[in-house]
Order: structure tokens, then C-alpha cells, then sequence
């Protein structure tokens, strides 16, 4: 599923291997689902394809950003702060 269909359907034949680029509705197919979704979007999308969805190796390469694109939609620490050797985090 993508903003560009037709992206997605390009990166699907150049995977191959039975690669599918799936459609907003539909059900998810596959043995790997990939999501990569806003913040606020992942629970609704879980909740609506949980069935699908069990059994499957989910990646979630969604984004934690807030409806504006200003910030996060959350105060916890995040992976840069790991990295950078944040041990505790104040928001």
C-alpha cells in the first residue's frame, strides 16, 4: 500500500520473488507486511486487519510524527536518542 500506487507496484516487480505491493482495502497478503504509516495511523490499521495480520512478520517503518509535521506524537526517547547516549529522557 502507498500514496503512489504505481511506485509501489514498480518496487514490487523489481523485488521480485513474488513480491506484491498491496492496495489501500484490501487485505494484507504475504508472509512479510511491511507498514509504514503516520503515527496515529498504525493501531486503527492493526485493529482493522488483526485476522490478516496473524501469523505474519510485521516491519514497521512507521513515522512517530504529529498531525502537522512539526514533532513527534510522543515524548519518548527514540532510537537517535539511543545513539546518542541519551540514558534518560525529559521530554
Amino acid at each position: 500500500m502507498g500514496r503512489d500506487q504505481s511506485k509501489a507496484d514498480d518496487l514490487a516487480k523489481t523485488l521480485g520473488g513474488g513480491t506484491t505491493a498491496g492496495k489501500w482495502t484490501a487485505v494484507p497478503a504475504g508472509d512479510i507486511v511491511i507498514t509504514a504509516l503516520l503515527y496515529d495511523g498504525v493501531v486503527p490499521v492493526v485493529a482493522e486487519y488483526g485476522q490478516a495480520l496473524a501469523g505474519k512478520v510485521i516491519v514497521d517503518i512507521s513515522n512517530p510524527f504529529n498531525a502537522t509535521f512539526d514533532g513527534l506524537a510522543h515524548s519518548e526517547p527514540t532510537s537517535m536518542d539511543f545513539a546518542l547516549g541519551v540514558s534518560e529522557f525529559t521530554g
